[in-house]
Order: C-alpha cells, then structure tokens, then sequence
C-alpha cells in the first residue's frame, strides 16, 4: 500500500494531505490520472479503518510489488512527516539501482543537500546476511540506510550495535499509537526528527591490544630495539613459540596495527623477507629495526625471549615488556540520542 502516487511529472503524497486535502484527492483521482509508481496502473486512493491514507492498485495485474500490512503503512506515514518536519525532501517508495545493477526500493528516502539517507520498516524476519547485501546495495548506490525493525520479529542479540548497520528495535507496534525506540524512551518520529536533525551519533569504544615486546640491541646497528613477539586483547591473544610460529603471529599484526602505529610506540616494525638466514622457509614476516630498517631474524630473538623466560623464573629480572594499543580498526560501540531541548 504506497503512500505515493504519480500525477504526470509530479507525486502526490498521502502523508502530505490533511482530511481536507484528501477527500479532493478522493474527489477528484479518476479525472487527475493518478498511477502507481510500482507499475504504472491507475491509483486509488483510499482510507483504512484507522484513518491511514494510502494508495491502491485498480487492477494489480502482473505487478510484483509485495502488498504491506496495515502496520506497515502506518509506521511508514509517521517516518515520512518526521522527516518532512526534520527538513528533508522525502520520496517514499522511492526505486533506485546500484552500479552492479542490485534493484532497491526504499520506503522512505531522504534528501537534503548531497545526504541521502534510506529509512527501512522491517516488519518480516531477514536474515544477517539479507541484511548486510542490502546495506551494501544501499552503500554502493551513494545511500546510507537506517533501519526500524519489529521486536516481535527480531529478537535481543540479533545485530551487535554497529555504525555501518544503524539498526533500531520498535519493542510493541500497535496501530494509531507513536511506537517507542527501545533503548532510547522516545517515539518513532521524534528519534527520526532527531536522526536527521544531527542529534544522533556514535560514540566509539576502540579495543585496546598489549603489543609484546623484547627489550634488545639491533644486529646491525648496534641501537636500543623493542622486538614485537606477541598480541594480547582481554583474555585472548598470541605470541610467538617457535620461529615458524613467529613469522605466523607477526603477520597477524596487519589486521589491527599498521607499521606507522608501532613506530610511533618506539616498537619494531614488520616487514616480509623471503629469504633470510634465521627464519624459517616458507615464514618470512620478521622485525624489521626502527633505527637503520635491517630485519631481525627470528632464531635468534626466539632464543632470547627462551633465555629471558629463564630468567624471569630465576631471579624475577627480564627483559619483556608490553605497549599498549588503542585500535583504530576494530572498536565496540553505541548509538546516542540526544534528547531535544524544547
């Protein structure tokens, strides 16, 4: 059920009309030629029993457009105005294709300027994965998208907060009542007003890393080095056992730590050499010096951190410390609403 239709060149809105507005509407749809936007059919306009103004088909015909409940239709009416009230040029029902060619309709599409945000009533279970190739088909069509699911359909634990995905759950849907947000204790249309009214935002929570390091002089140029052998997050991490195991850990620091964070840390760098005496075949990440850029093979700083781990049983002395790393790449995080003034 569409709240929009198509009058030549122009839309129509059902979400824009008062009673006033629409009985002309109703009075007058056969001489003005309404049509669908979906199909190009005539448009009907009508009322459902709750007073909610929508569009209907004369003839469905071969129309593939999935017909939408009656809650649909009404928490689709309330994301348009609020977005008409928050300032934005609104489209509902609005067809798009990405570059790869992924058709797309967003409910409530909305411009201001060069933003473009698609605003999604996800009533019906999809799945993660349903969820994300749209985003991504949303993401590649230079369209950010939001989404405003039914609790009764997807329940706690369903999507991790994200800022890639903005996925907010509207707990109990009754028709002719303004749903709460939940985790925020206000409407539907005021959290969409405050959305697109820059009173939404993100707050980052960065993981921290321990970066493991040995205490050390560089073969080559004799200067104080940090050796880099190990990661830590929580209560889970790696570190090196064996010189091949090395050459493994290391590589794993490309996926949350660049070689200009470790320098900034006074901490080694890693770099990749096929062949170097001391390293295993087949495992060339190794410590790279800070100071003169020689790489450090792991034999040898695999037998140092055996010896300092003697060490430290012995006499309690050693030479392994441990930096720490907020990174930039991997972080929790949570939507805040900042509640109008007014």
């Amino acid at each position: 059920m569409p709240l929009r239709a198509r009058r030549g060149d122009a839309d129509v809105y059902a979400f824009d009309c008062d009673l006033i507005a629409w009985e002309y509407v109703k009075r007058t749809y056969k001489t003005a030629d309404l049509r669908m936007p979906c199909c190009d059919s005539l448009a009907i306009p009508k009322t459902s029993k709750l007073g909610n103004f929508f569009f209907s088909h004369a003839r469905r015909g071969e129309c593939t457009t999935a017909p939408e409940s009656a809650e649909h239709v009404f928490l689709k009416t309330l994301v348009a105005k609020a977005a008409v009230k928050a300032g934005w040029t609104v489209t509902t029902e609005k067809a798009g294709t990405s570059p790869h060619g992924a058709d797309w309709v967003a409910d409530v599409l909305c411009v201001n300027g060069r933003a473009t945000i698609a605003l999604e009533l996800q009533l019906s279970y999809q799945t993660v994965q349903e969820l994300k190739a749209r985003q991504e088909t949303y993401a590649s069509s230079g369209v950010r998208a939001a989404w405003f699911a039914s609790g009764e359909r997807f329940k706690a634990g369903y999507l991790s907060p994200s800022q890639y995905i903005p996925f907010f759950v509207l707990p109990t849907i009754e028709l002719g009542c303004d749903p709460l947000v939940q985790g925020y204790e206000v409407t539907l249309s005021e959290f969409v007003i405050g959305m697109l009214s820059k009173r939404l935002s993100w707050k980052s929570d960065p993981w921290e890393y321990g970066i493991h390091f040995l205490h050390d002089q560089c073969w080559a140029c004799g200067g104080e080095v940090r050796q880099v052998f190990g990661w830590s997050i929580d209560v889970y991490g790696d570190a090196a056992k064996t010189v091949p195991n090395m050459s493994t850990v290391l590589e794993k620091f490309e996926d949350f730590i660049s070689n200009d964070d470790l320098r900034a840390l006074g901490l080694n760098t890693i770099g990749k050499f096929e062949r170097l005496k001391g390293n295993a075949p087949g495992f060339p990440y190794c410590n790279v010096c800070i100071h003169c850029s020689a790489p450090q093979n792991n034999h040898y700083i695999m037998k140092k951190i055996d010896e300092q781990g003697q060490a430290r049983w012995q006499d309690g002395s050693s030479k392994i410390g441990t930096a720490t790393f907020l990174s930039p790449r991997e972080s929790t995080g949570q939507w805040h609403f900042a509640v109008s003034d007014r």
